[in-house]
């Protein structure tokens, strides 16, 4: 208890997870305890993930954590499950599919990951469910479901970087449960991924995968696909080429591609390759509000961004508007 006054305690709560420390009030009249707020990091960011209804969901070392997209600067969480996303989520209504750990990141080393349904309800069990046996890919990095046009299920994919492979299989979106006997590794005609990380899946069959600094847009070919473009930056001069490291998520045109090593998010309109603004120094870490340092994960729905700050162990909410 750290002191009371007019009936409430004020107390701090320490947990299982040691990187943060939990202010709240205990009021003694209502017997109820209120949390106050969130002191600590993040260490450890294994994914982001950002709804259309506002929640933000992040997995960290121990737990996955959830917030409102418009709660305070250092608030407590809404919820914490037991099951850690090691992928992008994808969001389906007030649920999401990923791929996971189970109830800490260094079990990754014991097993595979294994498929994951998570949910932001407050009160319910705080262990997501598990819906299938752990999946062939010893490092799944990057998610993306495509669902095209006549087709009754959807494709899953995956990026791999210990096979530094793109694998697939069918997804029922309606149950979010991918066919665990059908997983295949895709085959790219004319091109070896080198590091691929992020992948997107557009409605026309086209895929977008970042590979050790480089975007690439693949086309069906056949049974498998092949590279028709390939990023490096948005221009010639040094300033608009991508460092090695690259994550990034797309809603509609917008493209917000997360540039470690150069620490900066760049925001394009990917349909035109046209720059809309970049977040960040060129070059240049800091920790102020106008910087970042080595920033990893990113996630978009509209004009909302949310960047995994890696190197400052926090997350920044964006909103992106024009001038």
């Amino acid at each position: 208890m750290v002191g009371a006054n007019n009936g409430l305690q004020l107390l701090a709560i320490t947990t299982a997870m040691p990187n943060a420390v939990y202010l709240a009030r205990w009021d003694e009249s209502a017997q109820q305890l209120n949390f106050v707020r969130r002191l600590g990091c993040l260490p450890i960011i294994a994914s982001i993930g950002l709804s259309e209804d506002g929640w933000v969901t992040v997995g960290t070392e121990r737990a996955q954590l959830w917030w409102r997209w418009d709660d305070t600067a250092n608030a407590p969480p809404r919820k914490a499950e037991l099951h850690i996303a090691v992928t992008p989520v994808f969001f389906s209504g007030d649920r999401c599919f990923a791929l996971a750990a189970q109830y800490r990141l260094d079990d990754l080393e014991k097993r595979a990951p294994v498929p994951t349904i998570f949910h932001p309800r407050v009160g319910d069990r705080n262990e997501a469910m598990r819906v299938g046996d752990p999946v062939p890919m010893r490092r799944p990095v990057g998610l993306a479901v495509q669902k095209l046009p006549n087709q009754a299920t959807a494709w899953l994919f995956v990026t791999d970087q210990e096979s530094r492979r793109i694998w697939r299989t069918r997804f029922d979106i309606s149950s979010l449960r991918p066919d665990m006997s059908g997983w295949q590794p895709v085959s790219l005609s004319g091109e070896t991924l080198k590091s691929p990380t992020d992948i997107f899946a557009f409605t026309d069959g086209k895929l977008l995968v970042a590979d050790e600094g480089r975007l690439l847009l693949l086309s069906p070919d056949g049974e498998g696909f092949r590279v028709t473009k390939a990023f490096d930056g948005w221009g010639s001069q040094p300033v608009q080429k991508f460092g090695k490291r690259l994550r990034f998520a797309v809603d509609g045109a917008w493209l917000l591609v997360s540039d470690t090593d150069r620490h900066r998010v760049v925001w394009l309109d990917w349909t035109e390759w046209k720059v809309l603004g970049i977040f960040g120094e060129t070059d240049k870490a800091g920790n102020d509000l106008w910087h970042l340092n080595l920033p990893t994960f990113v996630a978009l729905r509209g004009d909302k961004a949310i960047i995994a700050d890696s190197g400052n162990q926090r997350l920044i909410r964006l909103w992106l508007q024009f001038p």
